[in-house]
């Protein structure tokens, strides 16, 4: 499976990560896919209030995060996968774009100009990926796949979720086959699972950190970045 799906090279200048929900965008993107396969009666109310309940458990971490991500990517099995990638579409060109912080978009327009390559790296499946990379000119994507069979999903994800560890495992592998140092690269994340990949990166960006990231984030010395809403 490939790594990347690059516009353009990173033949020059440094390495630029941004995770997605509630770092580029305040939106979550799993509860957006959920809501608009519910309208489209594809998700009974049962599995909906279900997937919106954990949502709610992942927030407070009161089950194990990776459980949970499983447990979301299950109501997908035998989805066609041009369906979930038409969901992800629309949610990204209704709700996500318009919900990306304007701070945000400064912050990639600034490290294009300075000969930057942008990378999202999230939890997110790729068909949101995708579609925020194009809408953003953002130039790869790192971010959960999930498993395919004659173009239907399993319920599967293709390999471990980009979370956690294994977010920061693509991070480091990424850096290595693209002959680029970690230590020159930035990361910009609001949450404590991603500590794996601040503790690696060299330019660590906190985003809205919540109390306990926020302390360790000073405890370090980790840039910590407010960012708002539009019209707030």
């Amino acid at each position: 499976m490939a790594i990347t799906s690059s516009k353009r090279k990173t033949d020059s200048g440094y390495i630029v990560f941004f995770d997605l929900d509630h770092t580029l965008t305040w939106e979550v993107s799993g509860r957006l896919i959920a809501i608009e396969a519910f309208r489209r009666n594809l998700l009974p109310p049962s599995t909906l209030f279900k997937a919106l309940f954990l949502q709610i458990f992942f927030k407070l971490k009161l089950l194990n995060p990776v459980a949970i991500m499983h447990e979301m990517t299950r109501w997908m099995k035998d989805l066609p996968e041009e369906i979930l990638v038409e969901i992800c579409e629309d949610i990204v060109r209704k709700s996500i774009l318009p919900s990306i912080f304007p701070e945000a978009v400064n912050e990639l327009k600034k490290h294009k100009s300075m000969g930057a390559f942008t990378v999202l790296l999230s939890s997110t499946i790729r068909p949101v990926c995708e579609a925020v990379s194009r809408g953003l000119d953002i130039d790869d994507i790192l971010c959960t796949e999930l498993e395919i069979s004659d173009r239907r999903f399993t319920g599967r994800p293709d390999g471990g979720f980009c979370y956690g560890a294994g977010k920061a495992e693509k991070m480091r592998f990424y850096c290595e086959k693209n002959n680029r140092s970690l230590q020159s690269a930035w990361y910009y994340g609001d949450s404590l699972s991603d500590l794996p990949v601040f503790r690696i990166v060299g330019n660590p960006v906190c985003v809205n950190p919540g109390e306990k990231l926020k302390k360790l984030a000073n405890a370090e010395g980790w840039i910590i970045n407010y960012w708002h809403k539009k019209g707030k």
